[in-house]
């Protein structure tokens, strides 16, 4: 890992956004099947704005009633590209009619929605490890003025 999730010098004004990010959100590998069998493994693009054409391939590699999940996608080391591959830990939650799944964060072991890899990163965690923006301070960043922090004019 870099030297940001090690408690790096990063300040709340400076944490990458999600849109600078790759995320992996459960509920996407949820609707494709992937977590109720129906498919072994799922392909999610990412291409366009900030983040350069990236693919992931998800595969179910759960045994024995532990489900766990496979990232498998490439990164570029200068001019060399080396694949990766992060196994990542499941979990269902029982709801009044149903279930949710989630991610069990690889380095705090943390519930969530959505894994991300962060500039400069070289594995998927939650935005807490990496110190990622939460999404609604994404859009308080875009749309306050600079300057503007409490939103008093």
């Amino acid at each position: 890992m870099g030297s940001s999730s090690s408690g790096g010098s990063r300040t709340v004004k400076n944490w990458p956004t999600f849109a600078e990010c790759l995320v992996v959100p459960i509920h996407r590998l949820v609707r494709a099947g992937l977590l109720n069998g129906k498919v072994a493994e799922v392909r999610l693009d990412w291409s366009g704005g900030e983040i350069a054409s990236n693919s992931i391939l998800v595969r179910n590699e759960g045994s024995g009633g532990v489900p766990a999940l496979e990232l498998v996608f490439w990164l570029q080391d200068g001019d060399v590209w080396r694949e990766v591959e992060q196994r990542v830990g499941v979990v269902q939650t029982r709801l009044h009619r149903g279930h949710h799944w989630w991610w069990l964060c690889p380095l705090c072991q943390r519930r969530v929605r959505c894994l991300a890899m962060a500039p400069g990163e070289s594995s998927f965690a939650c935005r807490v490890c990496f110190q990622i923006a939460s999404p609604a301070r994404d859009r308080r960043r875009t749309s306050r003025p600079e300057g503007d922090a409490l939103g008093v004019g």
